[in-house]
């Protein structure tokens, strides 16, 4: 790979300046208008919120996972995911309604339940699976948008998470 592959660039995040380095140009566009966040930051936001007593967490995959898992951790409760797709890797819907895309059942004893995703636009995701939880106890937590407790309220644009990769950067690649 030749020097002229590889891109710097420095953008503004929660009052700090973070140089980050791309790969090439492309990676730098997909970026360009997101706010970078990371896991420091949301670890930080999930210890200082009050969250409620739960008897499990419920991770949205796929968005969903990285945030549930660290506020299982954090709360020392179990996770569970749930399978929801409903937009593409350009943030589009895909279909009319998010559709369940792997086998649920309910759990068993957990009478509350925490149900994280990343981020609630309109709704429609969570919305689905409270449905599925029905009869449950359920309080909704994203990092960012619409929900019971939003960990990352100040945050307006679009994100970049530590988890995401660009679209354009298959699973196999590092």
């Amino acid at each position: 790979m030749s020097n002229d592959q590889f891109v710097y660039y420095t953008r503004k995040s929660n009052a700090q300046y973070i140089t980050s380095l791309a790969i090439d140009a492309d990676t730098v566009s997909q970026y360009a208008d997101k706010q970078t966040v990371t896991i420091g930051e949301i670890a930080r936001a999930i210890r200082e919120c009050p969250l409620p007593k739960a008897d499990l967490v419920v991770g949205i995959g796929s968005g969903g996972i990285v945030p549930a898992s660290l506020i299982a951790f954090h709360l020392g409760i179990p996770l569970k995911t749930m399978w929801l797709n409903y937009r593409d890797p350009d943030n589009r819907p895909r279909f009319a309604d998010p559709k369940l895309v792997s086998f649920w059942t309910n759990p068993d004893g957990a009478g509350t339940i925490l149900l994280v995703d990343d981020v609630s636009v309109s709704g429609k995701t969570l919305d689905a699976a409270k449905r599925l939880l029905a009869g449950l106890g359920v309080t909704t937590v994203v990092m960012k948008g619409k929900a019971d407790y939003v960990l990352l309220p100040d945050i307006s644009t679009c994100v970049h998470w530590p988890w995401s990769k660009p679209h354009n950067q298959s699973a196999n690649e590092s």
